[in-house]
């Protein structure tokens, strides 16, 4: 995938499909299923600095656990009904999850340094009782 693409934010086509950033009331909706797989993800060991390194040797181990919650992100990013999420071809289905993960991991990532960086700094001005 065009990493000049990815960064502008442009839609990519994949299949039928056209992959698009997540807008904020995009996000809502895909919300409890990305909270629900980055948890899991989280708890067999993804950090944002192995990011690579998991993707290339552990994901294919948890993915078993994620497939329930492929369908819903796929449904709300691509505003589909569930049901033609779940009857998706799987290579079809496996390449959209990942294009929309591309699409949207360096804003997710930058959301997380800065709620790191705010409770940082909540915890220094706070005093110790």
């Amino acid at each position: 995938m065009d990493e000049t693409t990815t960064l502008l934010g442009q839609p990519v086509t994949v299949g039928p499909y056209e992959v698009r950033p997540w807008t904020l009331k995009r996000f809502a909706l895909v919300y409890p299923a990305v909270q629900a797989m980055i948890r899991k993800l989280v708890a067999a060991g993804l950090t944002f600095e192995n990011l690579e390194e998991f993707i290339s040797g552990s994901l294919l181990e948890v993915l078993p656990e994620l497939l329930p919650e492929i369908p819903a992100l796929l449904a709300a990013t691509l505003e589909i009904p569930l049901d033609e999420a779940e009857g998706l071809d799987w290579t079809l289905a496996t390449a959209l999850t990942l294009a929309i993960f591309v699409q949207n991991l360096e804003p997710l990532k930058n959301f997380s340094s800065l709620i790191r960086a705010a409770a940082a700094g909540i915890r220094q001005e706070t005093p110790s009782a």
